[in-house]
């Protein structure tokens, strides 16, 4: 019965989607939210946006259908208690919704977005908590999270919220990628036993595939900052809730779920930071190199996403989309294998990690090759690295991963992970 009540959340999101976005590409027109070509943008002819409007009107009617669908959703919203969370996240989802929109028009102070992504990320886990631990399976420890639980739970969202919007910039990437992901999450947490988070990922994902025709087709309309942020906010949340287990966030499988939009934050925080350190020759008292670091500019917008670089490298547009599609469609899949084979998860997240190192450097970001840049030879010339302790720590790490290396090749990793008992 659940089942069938979430696919019909998920095709009533699609429907709805299919539906309303039109009328609010219509609307958007009307009220000049309109993306005009330019230096960063690769559309040649303006392009109205708000889609997300229509993505996210279709998320709160697919949800209010599921509390008529679902009985067990009910009592989230008949005590007063259950009212109050449900109007609390609805402002926080507006409040996203309403700063994405006045960008939209003309912008605001990223200082400004910042802030009001605190406060509404805050207000979210403030009514729905925070995970008291962080589970590393098939380690068998829980990291317990304490009086810092709230904060990395609001750093989170934000960090999503962000990872999202800055996928958004090729026409149906950060629709095509979120949907993959809320599917994919979406059914992890069906398994780990919620109902509320699989209703809200089902609807999104549904919203957003019925959006991608009107993304894809002319005339055309973007999902804008109101959409993008939006879902990052919504998919944050949800992620949050429904990967828990006894109190204990999943990280593993919804890392790897969202590594997509993920891993385009964390280069893009690095490349900008990166940018701005320089290295100089100085002669003065002697001889050596250092730093010279400048503003990163985080928060300035540039045409360098991964999206835009696939284009760069040669790759028509279609093809780009179809490559990311699949990448996160792979990463879904490994999700869903570490969900439920725990012990590939380890395996499965170094090797993306060495994957990423490998090729973002050599394909996509000039700025990431430090050899090249010179930028380890203030390092090496450093006091400390010269230092006898160093080394000495140095010497007696590698030693202790040899006997450990060699303990797993003679009794196998699984003596090692348990201490040899």
């Amino acid at each position: 019965m659940l089942i069938t009540s979430y696919l019909a959340v998920f095709v009533g999101g699609v429907l709805l989607a299919l539906v309303l976005t039109p009328a609010v590409r219509r609307l958007a027109v009307r009220l000049g939210a309109i993306d005009q070509p330019g230096e960063r943008k690769i559309h040649a002819q303006p392009v109205p946006r708000l889609g997300g409007v229509a993505v996210l009107i279709a998320v709160s009617f697919a949800v209010a259908g599921a509390f008529w669908l679902i009985p067990e959703m009910r009592p989230a919203i008949t005590s007063t208690l259950g009212a109050a969370r449900w109007g609390v996240l609805a402002s926080a989802v507006l409040l996203i919704c309403a700063m994405g929109a006045i960008d939209d028009f003309g912008g605001l102070p990223a200082r400004l977005k910042f802030l009001i992504e605190i406060t509404a990320a805050a207000a979210v886990v403030l009514v729905a908590g925070a995970p008291e631990a962080i589970d590393f399976s098939p380690f068998s420890f829980s990291l317990r999270l304490g009086y810092v639980a709230p904060l990395l739970a609001i750093f989170f969202i934000i960090a999503l919220t962000n990872a999202v919007n800055m996928t958004d910039g090729v026409d149906g990437v950060a629709g095509g990628i979120s949907a993959i992901a809320a599917l994919t999450l979406g059914t992890m947490s069906v398994a780990a036993g919620h109902v509320v988070a699989p209703v809200v990922l089902f609807a999104l994902a549904g919203a957003l595939v019925g959006f991608l025709p009107h993304n894809f087709r002319t005339p055309k309309v973007f999902l804008g900052d109101t959409g993008s942020l939006g879902v990052g906010f919504v998919l944050g949340a949800a992620v949050l809730i429904g990967l828990q287990r006894d109190g204990a966030w999943l990280i593993v499988p919804a890392v790897l779920a969202l590594a997509v939009p993920l891993t385009e934050l964390g280069l893009t925080v690095l490349r900008r930071t990166l940018r701005a350190l320089t290295v100089e020759r100085t002669t003065l008292p002697r001889e050596r190199f250092v730093f010279q670091a400048g503003w990163p500019g985080l928060f300035v917008p540039d045409r360098r996403h991964i999206p835009h670089r696939l284009l760069e490298l040669g790759l028509s547009k279609r093809w780009a989309i179809a490559a990311l599609y699949a990448i996160g469609a792979t990463l879904g899949g490994l999700g869903l294998a570490a969900f439920y084979e725990p012990e590939l998860g380890p395996f499965i997240g170094l090797t993306i990690v060495a994957v990423v190192i490998y090729f973002a450097p050599r394909w996509l970001y000039h700025e990431l090759r430090l050899i090249e840049r010179g930028a380890l030879l203030p390092i090496l010339e450093s006091r400390l690295l010269r230092s006898r302790a160093l080394q000495a720590t140095y010497d007696g790490a590698v030693v202790f991963v040899s006997c450990l290396a060699t303990e797993a090749i003679v009794m196998g990793p699984a003596a090692v992970l348990s201490g040899g008992s």
